[in-house]
């Protein structure tokens, strides 16, 4: 039922990822909707007092059905819902797109500085990869990790 409301009162552009209420009687212009920036940077809007994932509309509108999974916005801009920039990903695929953690002290995803044996240590999620003596040795060891282990190219960015 409620599919049926979002898709005769909602409108997608998806070359530029905005979602618009439809003009009709009680509302004579196009209004964007779902345009609420959320603390995480992704997009929500109330429709029939629900919330809603601007992202997850986007692709239910474009394709006719709701996502599978999770929905990972390729570049990792979260209020970029361009249907080119929206993939349905399951979470361990979604988790290999991740942007470089704020609290990441290396400048690369995986790698940090072990004082105590004054090596690089290297690791891909809990598993334990390598140490080395250069960060750019360990650099290269996590590049081909990740390149095994399937990551987006994005990864880490």
């Amino acid at each position: 039922m409620i599919e049926q409301h979002l898709k005769s009162e909602l409108e997608y552009n998806p070359e530029s990822g905005v979602i618009f209420r439809c003009a009709g009687r009680w509302m004579p212009k196009r209004k964007a909707t779902l345009n609420t920036v959320h603390p995480n940077g992704h997009m929500y809007g109330t429709f029939m007092r629900k919330t809603y994932a601007a992202h997850r509309v986007a692709w239910f509108l474009h394709h006719g059905a709701w996502p599978m999974g999770e929905i990972d916005h390729i570049n990792g801009n979260a209020q970029d819902n361009r249907i080119a920039n929206l993939r349905d990903v399951t979470h361990k695929e979604n988790t290999r797109n991740m942007k470089r953690r704020s609290d990441n002290t290396s400048g690369i995803t995986g790698i940090s500085y072990h004082t105590k044996i004054k090596r690089w240590v290297v690791q891909i999620g809990r598993r334990y990869i390598g140490c080395y003596k250069t960060k750019e040795e360990a650099a290269v060891s996590r590049a081909a990790e990740e390149l095994k282990a399937g990551y987006h190219p994005n990864h880490g960015r």
